[in-house]
């Protein structure tokens, strides 16, 4: 079994290198996909990460920003799957660090990983919940694929089988228009959408 290591870069070179030997210690049979950041790309030169057959540098840099996060763990799913054999991609960020070993263990027993909070209504304790509730784009990810709830989870150290998140990256690409994201407040959407739409094809007994 493959995982392969989605990560956002938004930290300098020397703290990516220390990230990914953490990864190559604790996580076995890896591979590793970065998505730097179009602000972060202009200020050091790509020879200044480790980058080889199992640390791969998507070629997209799309802008990003706190609550603009979830196109690039698509993109470095799109650029991947095109480049390396995996069986589920594993999310993280740049500021993550593994402790200790036996992640695909874990992994390898369910087709998906991630939390279940239940939005009903925008008076959550949680804030953004409002926003999602309000979100007409995440209403219409929601009538394509027939859910009636909103599920929530933190994205750091979700995972999904490959051809789960395939289902979510299809949804999105056939869904959400740029118009959709432009005309809304910011929030963090890939701690709503994957989850959400992922609820339609995934087991809750098993997550």
């Amino acid at each position: 079994m493959k995982i392969l290591v989605s990560i956002p870069v938004h930290e300098k070179p020397e703290v990516i290198n220390d990230l990914i030997l953490n990864i190559r210690k604790f996580v076995k049979n890896s591979v590793i996909v970065l998505h730097i950041s179009n602000s972060f790309y202009g200020k050091y030169n790509e020879n200044d990460i480790i980058h080889d057959d199992d640390v791969l540098i998507n070629p997209e840099h799309l802008i990003t920003s706190w609550g603009n996060i979830y196109t690039t763990h698509i993109s470095n799913f799109i650029y991947a799957k095109k480049s390396v054999e995996f069986d589920y991609i594993l999310l993280q960020a740049s500021n993550d660090m593994f402790v200790r070993s036996g992640i695909e263990e874990y992994i390898c027993k369910y087709d998906a990983g991630f939390n279940r909070r239940i939005i009903w209504q925008d008076d959550s304790l949680w804030w953004p919940a409002a926003c999602a509730v309000q979100d007409i784009a995440l209403k219409k990810i929601m009538n394509y694929c027939g859910v009636t709830r909103i599920v929530a989870s933190q994205v750091e150290g979700s995972f999904y089988k490959k051809d789960v998140f395939e289902y979510i990256v299809n949804v999105l690409e056939c869904v959400i228009t740029k118009d959709d994201i432009l005309k809304f407040n910011f929030y963090g959407r890939e701690e709503v959408y994957y989850s959400t739409i992922a609820s339609k094809v995934v087991d809750f007994q098993k997550c």
